[in-house]
Order: C-alpha cells, then structure tokens, then sequence
C-alpha cells in the first residue's frame, strides 16, 4: 500500500526515521499498524535496513552487490541534516586549527540525540543545550567550543583568535553571540567572549 511511496523517500533521503515517514506521507494513527507493516516489507525483501529503533537506511544495488552507506554517510545525513546538528568536540577543534591532534571519534551534537543508531563505532552524540535551528547552530557550535576548551587537546598559542577567526569568516552577530552566551552558559563563557571580541576588535587586520 505505501511500499512505493517509502521508496520515493529514500531517493532523497538517506536515512529516515518512522516517524518522519509518517510524517512525509501524512499517515493517520489509523493507517500506522499497515505502515510498521509495509516497512517490515521492505526490510525483509532488503530494499532498505534497519539501524537503530525506528531508524533506517537505504540499500543501493550496485555492480558488486548490495550495498548501505558508511557511518560517516549515516550519521551526517541523520544528525545533521537540515541544520539540526553540528560537528563538535576534538574534531571541531582540529577543523578550526585549535587542535593539531586528529581525534579516533567523531562528536555530533544534535536534536536526535535520543536516537541511538546501532553499530555506532566512531561517533558520540551529545545533547544540544538549545534545540538547534539553521539560525543558531553556527552561534552554538563556536560557544559549545568555548565551553569546552578547557576540557580538550588545545595546541594553538591563543585560542581565543581562531575562534575570533571563526566569528569573523561566518560573519556572526556578535551581540546575538553574547546575548546566547549570557542566556545559555556558565558565567566563564560570557567573559571568554566579550574577551575574544575585544582580540578582535583591537587587532582586525590579523583576522582578514
């Protein structure tokens, strides 16, 4: 009944949730035994795959047999897609030059930090201090890395600048930084920030 209408979804995405399929069809409750059913389906004739409670994944057919995206596939189109995570952690801290150290584990901080994908092997999944939105993700990730600064590898002589960096190339709000800051963080963070825009501010041709 809805098997072709499954697969039409996972042309586009690559990992959706139950929910989210309901949603996409517009399933009424009384159409969800039939639709658990339908996927069940699709599951048992390997068109798509379960990988975590309520989670699944496409399968492709290829030259070499059939085939699921990779981990890294996986998690960046379920934990970040739509602007509803972020990468965070070591890894972010490599990414911006704060860190010379390349971490074995990749950390998402994300909305669906509720669903735990099974297998997982490379990636821990943090819980967001705010839902995340396409307007505030860029403001949490930077002031989840000031959170955290104390707490992670950190090689980089002044921190503080390549974050300055970081406000400057994804041209931030900064009042909009501070105003998160002081809402959402420990009092250390607000002051690391009206700090860090003050290296900007005094010095700006280091950051061009």
């Amino acid at each position: 009944m809805f098997q072709d209408e499954i697969m039409v979804l996972f042309e586009k995405h690559t990992v959706l949730t139950n929910q989210e399929i309901r949603y996409n069809l517009r399933i009424n409750q009384n159409q969800y035994a039939i639709l658990n059913t339908e996927i069940k389906r699709l599951c048992d004739k390997d068109l798509i795959r379960r990988v975590g409670r309520g989670v699944y994944t496409i399968v492709w057919n290829t030259r070499w047999g059939k085939v699921v995206p990779t981990e890294v596939e996986i998690t960046n189109n379920f934990y970040m897609a739509n602007g509803e995570g972020y990468m965070s952690g070591p890894a972010y801290y490599n990414a911006i030059g704060i860190s010379t150290l390349i971490p074995n584990r990749k950390e998402i901080t994300t909305n669906k930090y509720n669903y735990v994908l099974d297998n997982l092997t490379n990636i821990d999944i943090v819980r967001p201090r705010k839902m995340i939105t396409n307007e505030n993700r860029l403001y949490l990730q930077l002031l989840d890395g000031i959170y955290y600064l104390s707490k992670n590898h950190c090689d980089a002589p002044k921190p503080l600048e390549m974050f300055a960096k970081q406000l400057k190339q994804l041209q931030l709000d900064e009042i909009t930084l501070i105003l998160m800051a002081k809402k959402l963080y420990p009092k250390f963070v607000l002051d690391m920030v009206l700090e860090m825009e003050e290296v900007f501010h005094n010095d700006e041709t280091a950051f061009a």
